[in-house]
């Protein structure tokens, strides 16, 4: 910590120098001011004192890195120590005036630009006696604050959002963005005629940033110090109207960015502010984040969204300088800190031959300018800059991925010629490059730099070996320094070892653990026990390392305290704890007052739960390593978990991606799948073993109502029916009782199976559980793994019995078929996925999902976890595909018409096929096809038995010209007999295989498009955000067409997989992102809208409440021949439930019971039959639970804390317009 401040020091000394032309002189009246006012001033003296205090951080070196095979010696140091023994700030400003200017020699090969003066000329670094006499001094809290809320404003984060050293250099297209306004501007119907002309449409498909001349001109005087003219990066794309002085700019999103500032120093009238961008940062420790006000209700649910975030890689630090301007400030320059952002931990001095000894560095890269900027490796050498190798050269092919971090780095002479090459290993995110989102799969990548020497030999030049690099990339499985080196240049220094269970399949806890590092387990095991659970390999790491390992138990700890689940704050603390980064005492001091700055308004409950984690996050235990674990018999290489039966893709690919080696697999891993298609079903491998807890059926108590089977969000728990034979076959200990119901099951055996290894210990099942004594029990997760095996067999050896039943007449017959959905990466207790994997179990077979962007795309198809799967007869499953927000009901309706087009050319083929084929028994299965066109159950029998008869109907030509020969033949084809014969024999002499008659040729066309002759189920999946905002266009039109569609919307009520945003879902009075003050207008009622059409299928459902209501609307929906829309209530984590995601299904009852949501549907079928189709399937509400209901959720209940007045009155609106909707609803059914 000390280096690091008088880097910084240093640094805001020599930035105030080389800006020095920028504003007033330092130091006069004028200058000793400013916009953000504090309390005390710093001090020299308070800063000495402060470095004292954070002394941690050795300024020597660090030693060689563990992944480094040789060939150089290496030392990691600072750059900015690097050949100096000052502690002063003018030795930092002198090597950084060497550095980033250069040596003076012209040297082309200095990549770095210079720092350029007023003139154009590089700057010097003034040292006169008012800048060495003006203090620096780093501002309170209170006025970085102000600075913080200053750099938010409108008009003021734009100027932050590209880098520049000089502000000609600003993009205005950044700072005018969204308009650089609190309030936009309003475009007359003149002007928007005039930009409809000019961009050559009939309508503005998004909204419009116009920007006036006036105010430009204006912004830029003020902040900037320049005019339009000026500037190098004008609006030059922007639309220009000559006739109203305008700019004009057309999109749809915005580029606001909460800005989070670190610290800020002033000296005179500069302003030199650090800062990051708060969306990028790690975790939920920054305040602008924790403002946000997720509704999870404490700090641990913001620490588990941040840390899954796409986001959370590398968090940039920008460097702002600002000086006086009157009441304003103006930018001077932004540019990322201390060229600046130097990863330590892979810089060395090494000796390159023939260099020298040289000091090699990895540059985070400046993601803000351009978000596929690589890492700039330099070379310096006696304080001036030799070589810039930056990854983004020519031969480079990335064009999709996105720097994480550097793995490894080597000096070896890879090609024999005497002279030092250089090897880098990079981590990468891989994105859809020119595609909206990201894939979020991490890559690694070597880049093979070859030293390239003078004649004489006396110099020498670094160039990126493209031959090299890509075979190292296409043929290196597992890319490291081993490996690699073992690669090019034969040399061995390593041994493989393969793991075939997954209880050896550790994970691979110990990536990146250095040397003489810390590991802290969490542990449910006493130490010993820990000990004896540890795999060999990791033993032998931890005791060659000299690892020091502590173990603390947090699962149990956060149970204790009331946190479920959640350990990271514990976890956390006890990182405090054993790593001593800064005094334990301080840590918790410093914790605790961000719980209260994040959740004071929660509630004191919850504060007190956080400090409990936090106090609790000391209970640490140290485990003493033996030293004979060094010498264990084995490697200490991870690698991932090997099955023999599994198939290619997913020993392959899974297996490593899912042990977080994802960034090892060469690009060859995925030559058989580069469209993107993944296998299905790969969820069903990765037996994931998260749950603490995991639900034991008690054989005893169970009434075998299949209940639990129909809520469990991940299908980790079904009905098993076994036969005597596979009773007898089973596991030893595989309970079952007598089969009850239905009567074709008699005399066989049921049991109520868990899949432990899946189950993510939500408890849903348990709490549903209508027995008397409760028929499932949460038993610890260790406990059961006994079941692991019982749920292999009842899955492999046993037989799924739904073909012996109806499985449409009960719910409970719907639980004994196959799930096509299981194991997604849902939340544990998910509100949404019960509702889509019970309609899979009905029309999984013959279902095509189109699927728009939100939690249901991500659960429904993260690499490499696929959850939608094959019938495991059939092998026929469910057709999936993600759209975007905007386009997602058109594309269903795409992916509808195009099916039913080709089907429709099928019905064609089949009814001619009627009148010529000579086949009685191919007639009728022809008619039973046609018959059941439309009927997406009845087909699909139809289609099996027509496929079989087209298959038996078409004659090989042998049998064809046997047939004309016949009796049957003449008296078929009578006078043409003879020519029918001989063209049969023509036929086979010129090689044809069947018959040439017409009906034959209608056979073989229908059979060749046999996959096309089933109805298909055609099913449109998304969130409230799409169905009732971004998408409901789309949907609308949709709907609107009277196809055969079914729409099914998982209502949250809020944007869940973006944050917590407000919807139209959004009821009055909810507190949510964009709503922290509470929603003040009503939810959209999207069922009545569509109802209005009159021909549109619409319900309204809740399983948690009517099971059976739900159960009857799919199938009714699903039937009905047109349009269909069931709107769900899904329960979410961004609720903050206070009963918890284990009862997810108990609060869709509650909802009902107190008449917050309602059940009703609506069947066009019977209006078109005279009768009422609107019905209210849920009884009058007790509105007295009204209140008690949504004070039960956060999103609701925070209200009272922040504004209690405004949250009575918003509270009062939330039941009113619930009464309003259900007297409505009630008056429908009564046929008013």
């Amino acid at each position: 910590m000390r280096k690091r401040m008088k880097i910084i020091l240093a640094a805001l000394t020599a930035a105030a120098c080389l800006l020095s032309a920028c504003g007033p002189e330092p130091g006069t009246d004028e200058a000793a001011g400013g916009l953000f006012a504090q309390e005390e001033s710093g001090s020299e003296e308070k800063q000495t004192d402060r470095d004292d205090q954070e002394a941690g951080d050795s300024a020597g070196a660090k030693g060689t890195q563990p992944d480094q095979a040789g060939g150089g010696t290496a030392a990691s140091q600072s750059l900015a120590s690097y050949g100096n023994t000052s502690t002063e700030d003018s030795a930092y400003v002198e090597s950084r005036k060497d550095l980033l200017v250069g040596d003076g020699s012209g040297n082309a090969d200095s990549a770095v630009p210079a720092v350029k003066g007023a003139e154009g000329e590089p700057a010097e670094i003034a040292e006169t006696a008012e800048e060495e006499t003006a203090e620096l001094v780093q501002l309170d809290s209170q006025a970085l604050s102000g600075i913080e809320d200053y750099l938010n404003e409108m008009s003021s984060y734009g100027f932050l959002l590209s880098s520049y050293e000089r502000p000609e250099d600003i993009d205005l297209r950044q700072v005018f963005y969204s308009g650089a306004k609190d309030i936009r501007e309003e475009i007359t119907e003149e002007e928007k005629e005039l930009l409809l002309e000019q961009e050559k449409t009939d309508i503005l498909y998004t909204s419009v940033t116009k920007v006036t001349e006036a105010y430009i001109d204006e912004l830029l005087e003020r902040k900037a110090g320049i005019t339009y003219e000026e500037s190098n990066f004008p609006l030059g794309t922007w639309v220009h109207l000559d006739e109203f002085g305008a700019y004009y700019h057309l999109h749809g999103d915005t580029n606001v960015e909460p800005i989070r500032c670190l610290d800020a120093w002033q000296r005179g009238d500069t302003l030199i502010v650090h800062y990051q961008r708060a969306s990028r940062m790690y975790g939920s420790g920054t305040e602008k984040v924790s403002e946000a006000e997720t509704a999870s209700g404490d700090a641990e649910a913001d620490e588990d969204a941040a840390a899954s975030s796409p986001a959370a890689y590398y968090t940039p630090t920008y460097e702002a300088e600002l000086k006086k301007n009157g009441d304003d400030y103006q930018f001077c320059s932004k540019v990322l800190w201390v060229q600046k952002d130097l990863i330590e931990a892979q810089s060395y001095l090494a000796d390159l031959n023939p260099l020298g000894e040289v000091f090699f560095a990895p540059i985070y890269p400046d993601t803000d300018t351009d978000p596929r900027a690589d890492v700039t490796f330099i070379l310096v050498k006696d304080k001036a800059l030799l070589r810039t190798l930056n990854e983004m050269e020519p031969g480079n092919i990335r064009t999709d991925r996105v720097f994480t971090g550097v793995e490894a780095v080597d000096f070896t002479d890879y090609n024999g010629d005497g002279y030092t090459d250089i090897l880098t290993v990079c981590s990468y995110r891989l994105t859809n490059a020119g595609g909206s989102g990201s894939w979020n799969t991490e890559v690694r990548e070597a880049r093979v730099y070859t030293m390239q020497a003078s004649e004489d030999g006396n110099e020498g030049w670094l160039v990126l070996d493209a031959e090299k690099t890509e075979a190292v990339n296409e043929d290196v499985q597992t890319l490291n320094i081993t490996n690699i080196t073992e690669y090019l240049t034969g040399r061995s220094d390593g041994q493989d070892k393969t793991y075939s269970s997954w209880k050896e399949a550790f994970a691979d806890h110990l990536r990146g653990l250095k040397e003489n590092g810390t590991f802290l387990y969490n542990s449910p095991w006493s130490v010993e026990e820990t000990k004896k659970h540890l795999p060999d390999f990791v033993k032998k790491y931890l005791a060659e390392k000299h690892i020091k390992m502590y173990i603390i138990d947090a699962t149990k700890i956060a149970a204790e305290i009331g946190l479920g689940n959640r350990t990271n704050t514990i976890l956390q603390s006890a990182f405090f704890k054993i790593s001593e980064v800064i005094p334990y005492d301080l840590a918790v001091e410093q914790m605790k007052k961000f719980i209260v700055k994040s959740y004071g308004k929660k509630g004191e409950d919850v504060v007190n739960k956080n400090y409990a984690a936090v106090d609790r996050g000391g209970e640490i235990t140290k485990v003493d390593i033996p030293a004979e674990w060094a010498d264990l018999p084995c490697g200490t290489e991870f690698v991932h978990e090997v099955h023999k039966d599994d198939p290619e893709f997913i020993a392959k690919v899974m297996r490593p991606m899912v042990a977080q080696c994802g960034n090892d697999l060469p690009v060859s891993a995925f030559k058989d799948i580069v469209d993107g298609t993944f296998p299905a079903g790969t969820t069903a491998y990765e037996k994931r073993g998260v749950a603490t807890v995991v639900p034991e059926w008690i054989s005893d108590n169970c009434i075998q109502c299949n209940q639990c089977s129909l809520i469990c969000p991940h299908a980790a728990i079904r009905p098993t029916v076994m036969t005597d034979e596979e009773l007898k076959n089973a596991p030893e200990g595989m309970k079952s009782i007598v089969m009850k119901a239905p009567k074709e099951f008699a005399g066989m055996h049921f049991r109520m199976q868990v899949s432990v290894m899946d189950c993510t210990g939500c408890g849903n099942c348990a709490d549903v559980c209508p027995a008397k004594e409760k028929a499932l029990v949460m038993k610890p997760f260790e406990s059961q793994l006994d079941e692991a095996d019982k749920w292999e067999y009842s899955q492999h050896k046993v037989t799924y019995k739904d073909n012996l039943i109806d499985k449409y007449a009960s719910v409970k017959n719907s639980q004994f078929s196959q799930p096509l959905f299981e194991f997604s990466g849902a939340c544990a207790g998910c509100g949404e996925t019960p509702y889509i994997k019970c309609i899979t179990q009905l029309f999984g077979e013959s279902m095509m999902v189109a699927n728009a962007t939100g939690c249901s795309s991500i659960y429904g198809g993260s690499a490499p976890a696929t959850p939608y799967c094959k019938n495991y007869r059939s092998g026929k499953g469910v057709a999936w595909a993600n759209s975007l927000f905007e386009d997602n009901a058109e594309f269903g309706l795409g992916m509808a018409t195009g099916y039913s087009k080709i089907r429709e050319s099928l019905r064609h083929k089949a009814e001619e096929l009627l009148n010529v084929t000579v086949f009685d028994w191919m007639k009728e299965a022809t008619q039973k096809w046609l018959d059941t066109y439309n009927d997406t159950i009845a087909n699909r029998k139809a289609t099996d038995e027509f496929v079989a008869a087209l298959e038996k109907a078409i004659l090989p030509i042998d049998e064809c010209i046997e047939f004309f020969a016949s009796e049957k033949g003449k008296e078929i084809f009578g006078d043409k007999q003879a020519e029918m014969l001989q063209q049969a024999k023509d036929a086979k002499a010129a090689g044809r295989k069947i018959c040439i008659c017409h009906g034959c040729e209608l056979e073989s066309e229908l059979l060749a498009n046999k996959d096309f002759l089933a109805k298909r189920s055609q099913w449109i999946f998304g969130g409230d955000g799409w169905a009732y905002d971004i998408g409901f266009g789309g949907l609308d039109h949709v709907l609107a067409s009277g196809e055969d569609v079914n729409v099914l919307v998982l209502d949250t009520e809020v944007y869940s997989n973006t944050g917590g945003q407000s919807s139209k879902a959004t009821p009055a009075g909810a507190v949510a992102k964009f709503a922290a003050s509470g929603k003040k207008v009503r939810k959209k009622d999207l069922g009545m809208i569509a109802k209005s059409y009159g021909y549109v299928y619409v319900a309204q459902v809740a399983m948690g409440a009517s099971q059976a209501q739900y159960f009857k609307v799919i199938k009714e929906a699903e039937a009905y021949n047109g349009p269909s829309l069931i709107i769900c209530y899904a329960p979410c984590i961004n609720h903050g439930i206070k009963i918890g995601m284990g009862r997810t299904q108990h609060e869709e009852k509650l909802a009902v019971d107190c008449g917050y949501w309602h059940l009703w549907h609506f069947n066009p079928e019977e209006e078109d039959a005279g009768q009422n189709g609107f019905h209210l399937d849920s009884k009058e509400p007790d509105w007295s639970k009204f209140q008690e209901f949504i004070m039960g959720e956060v999103r609701y209940n925070s209200l009272l804390k922040t504004f209690p007045e405004e949250a009575k009155e918003l509270f009062a609106k939330t039941e009113q317009f619930a009464k309003l909707r259900y007297e409505g609803y009630k008056k429908l059914s009564e046929g008013k």
